[in-house]
């Protein structure tokens, strides 16, 4: 696994907004990248090292990626906050430059926020 990926769904302009200042100020992990996927955005946290997925792993690295996703996921960063979407690390996004959820005319994009690498102790002392 290169990068630990959250998936955010139902966000709006305010809810975007809302998102990058969390990320500015320090309230939020900043990603390594951010990429539209139409009505949401994936989270890219690129890791220092590869982490082998060992079955043994699977459990706690699922655990981990879930605890990110309830802290990235709120009532200000979506419209519908109690909605989070729990999935696995085995999760698949679409490709950027691909067509989003919203059609040919909207394909995905990926904007670059930092230049962060992140270790897994990383990510959990963010939560």
């Amino acid at each position: 696994m290169f990068a630990v990926v959250v998936d955010v769904d139902y966000v709006g302009k305010q809810q975007l907004k809302n998102l990058l200042k969390q990320f500015g100020n320090g309230v939020q992990l900043r990603p390594t990248y951010l990429v539209s996927s139409g009505k949401g955005v994936h989270l890219y946290y690129f890791l220092q090292e590869p982490v082998q997925l060992y079955r043994n792993r699977e459990e706690v690295l699922a655990e981990l990626k879930e605890a990110l996703i309830r802290r990235l996921w709120n009532d200000t960063s979506s419209i519908r906050p109690d909605s989070p979407d729990i999935i696995g690390i085995y999760q698949g996004f679409r490709c950027v430059g691909s067509q989003s959820k919203l059609g040919v005319d909207f394909p995905v994009k990926a904007y670059k926020l930092s230049e962060n690498r992140y270790t897994l102790e990383d990510i959990k002392a963010g939560l």
